[in-house]
């Protein structure tokens, strides 16, 4: 089976992690991920361009709000009629 949804976990709910990768083992459409991404800042050195991008390109806004506000975030991914059993 292909995964057709991402069950993202905030990186500080490592309890919630385990309990949902359990939950959802042996389920192939689904995926238990944890959120590993870092925001670092470079140290200032003086002028530096103006950051272009408005959003982070990884994951919607709404997922990171999500993330934020209860831990956890379902993506549901595009998968074409073809591939789909």
């Amino acid at each position: 089976m292909m995964v057709q949804q991402l069950i993202i976990v905030a990186g500080d709910r490592a309890h919630l992690y385990e309990h949902l990768k359990r939950g959802f083992a042996g389920n192939g459409t689904v995926r238990v991920l944890v959120d590993r991404r870092v925001i670092t800042r470079r140290a200032s050195s003086g002028s530096y361009e103006v950051e272009r991008r408005q959003t982070d390109r990884r994951l919607p806004s709404k997922v990171d709000a999500l993330l934020r506000a209860i831990g956890w975030a379902i993506v549901s991914l595009d998968v074409p009629k073809q591939h789909r059993q």
